[in-house]
């Protein structure tokens, strides 16, 4: 299933959304839909991560409104829910 993340970016103040269309993977997270971004159409692209195990919180994202896990959160999940 193809997904486009709408991602709110800021560098030196500056601040713009962008799209990103990807091909997902049942079993698929945020995280693992970033990483997928970053290797493959945005090197520029950057996040935090650290245990990728739903301990840390180090990858806290906000997906509508709504603060998620990008390591344990589904792309089918939340595109079942918006």
């Amino acid at each position: 299933m193809k997904l486009t993340l709408e991602i709110h970016r800021s560098v030196d103040g500056k601040e713009w959304t962008q799209n990103y269309e990807i091909e997902t993977k049942k079993g698929m997270t945020i995280l693992e839909g970033l990483h997928e971004i970053k290797a493959k159409q945005d090197a520029s692209l950057s996040f935090t991560c650290s245990c990728r195990s739903s301990i840390c919180g180090a990858c806290a994202v906000r997906v509508n409104k709504n603060s998620e896990l990008a390591c344990e959160t589904l792309l089918e999940d939340l595109a079942k829910r918006y």
